[in-house]
């Protein structure tokens, strides 16, 4: 699953492994402000992560609070993520 830059919540529901792939969070002048720096919640609100993990990747060359990837593997777990719009990558809140 693709997130599009402007997306702040996505919910997963399905009974499989999910790979959820983060766009740049560097800074990019044709996006508009208003939707740069806007947090990204991923949550299992299916309660299928403890079985079918859920693995959230940030952009190629970038990293989440300095991790390649993090994993939601807990049910109904989920990470709010910060992007870092000066420097790249994304932090977790």
């Amino acid at each position: 699953t693709d997130v599009e830059i402007g997306t702040t919540l996505v919910t997963v529901n399905v009974a499989a492994v999910v790979t959820v792939q983060l766009p740049e969070a560097l800074g990019n002048p044709t996006i508009p402000q208003s939707l740069l720096g806007l947090p990204v919640t991923i949550v299992d609100i299916g309660g299928n992560a403890n079985t079918f993990n859920i693995t959230i990747l940030p952009a190629t060359g970038e990293t989440i609070s300095s991790l390649a990837q993090l994993v939601i593997s807990t049910n109904f777990g989920a990470y709010v993520l910060l992007p870092d719009v000066e420097n790249g990558g994304w932090t977790m809140q």
